[in-house]
């Protein structure tokens, strides 16, 4: 996790720089946002490998935070986000599978 946050704290600045460079920049709120965004998931991620193993961490931690993040930007009337959901279901089940693999001895056993 050292790495991963050493490398959000050098590409972050960065990646605001070049969007200011490209007359993309935005506000010090929304800079702060998305700096608390980035902090919430590397502490899910923190979190989720400690319980999961690096392989299924990612995708458990962020996947929640991507939901998260639709719903608070998009702010989907009842049925697009029905809609996305059934799309992203293939995904859903992917990673409860895997998440299932690391926590359930059952099913990590028959694995």
């Amino acid at each position: 996790m050292v790495p991963v946050a050493l490398l959000m704290l050098v590409w972050l600045p960065l990646f605001w720089h070049t969007a200011r460079a490209a007359d993309l920049g935005a506000s010090i709120m929304e800079c702060a946002r998305e700096t608390l965004w980035i902090a919430a998931g590397l502490a899910l991620r923190a979190g989720a490998a400690f319980l999961l193993g690096p392989e299924a961490a990612l995708l458990a931690a962020y996947g929640p935070l991507i939901v998260l993040r639709y719903l608070m930007d998009v702010r989907p009337d009842r049925r697009a986000a029905w809609a996305t959901a059934r799309r992203a279901l293939p995904y859903v089940v992917l990673i409860g599978a895997l998440v299932a693999t690391r926590l359930l001895p059952d099913v990590r056993e028959a694995s």
